[in-house]
């Protein structure tokens, strides 16, 4: 696909048995990309 991004979230944990993990992304979320950019990784290798 020509021009195509992504946003995704991956989460320490399972988001439909604990909406708490929503609520501290610092702590929760491992990656999150917006627009097929890296907006925070807790990975330094990315």
């Amino acid at each position: 696909m020509k021009n195509a991004s992504a946003n995704f979230i991956v989460e320490n944990g399972i988001p439909r048995e604990n909406l708490d993990l929503m609520a501290d992304p610092e702590r929760n979320y491992m990656v999150i990309l917006k627009d097929g950019k890296i907006i925070l990784t807790k990975n330094q290798n990315l």
